[in-house]
């Protein structure tokens, strides 16, 4: 009658050690990972920046998540080296603290526009969009982009969906009559420069826009 607690305790005794032993090994495994991600992130820190985004947009509050994101926060030191550009690797950080952030995949964007990656830029206008749907500035970029992969049908879209949402937008006028001219459709260039003029009669686009009008006279 004795023996059966006796070997009760003996297997409680073995689930304690099993559960430490488990704990000990996820605590390596951890450290090897985040060792991991930390060297790749100094190797390609591109691809670990997307890597490590993706991890936390799977596992939010899971370990997994939390090393990922103690891994992001090493990401600044990185960038002082030069080995990560600090105006793609800030808002990708805000981002995976915030997936529904929209103006940190604006910002993005734009980095990645000057980068001239653009597929990439778009991608995160798109994104910025699909957030805050009434963002006339992702739109306006987006815009920019297009233009700079030679795709004026987009890009006047984009201008125009600007305008829409922000009638008073000199910027968009202005781009999307340049958009125009490639296109051949002198007066509605003439249209948006005019525009363009009379929206900011007095600051840099509403000069370069007159400019603009002026050479077309000549």
């Amino acid at each position: 009658m004795n023996r059966i607690p006796h070997e009760s305790v003996a297997a409680r005794s073995r689930r304690r050690l099993v559960g430490v032993a488990a704990a000990i090994l996820i605590v390596v495994l951890l450290v090897v990972a985040a060792v991991y991600y930390y060297a790749s992130a100094r190797r390609a820190p591109d691809r670990a920046i997307a890597d490590l985004t993706r991890t936390i947009e799977l596992d939010p509050d899971g370990p997994a998540g939390l090393r990922a994101r103690v891994t992001l926060q090493s990401l600044p030191s990185l960038s002082e080296k030069g080995e990560i550009d600090p105006r793609i690797a800030d808002p990708t950080k805000a981002i995976a603290l915030n997936p529904d952030d929209a103006e940190a995949y604006n910002n993005r964007g734009l980095a990645y526009l000057g980068n001239g990656e653009y597929d990439r830029a778009i991608a995160d206008y798109t994104k910025a969009i699909e957030l805050k749907p009434d963002y006339a500035e992702a739109y306006y970029k987006r815009g920019i982009v297009y233009a700079m992969k030679g795709d004026q049908d987009r890009e006047i879209a984009d201008y125009t969906k600007a305008i829409e949402l922000k009638p008073d937008y000199a910027e968009a006028y202005y781009y999307r009559a340049g958009a125009y001219v490639v296109k051949g459709d002198h007066d509605r260039d003439i249209a948006d420069l005019t525009k363009a003029i009379e929206l900011d009669p007095d600051g840099p686009v509403g000069r370069q826009a007159r400019d603009a009008l002026r050479r077309m006279k000549k």
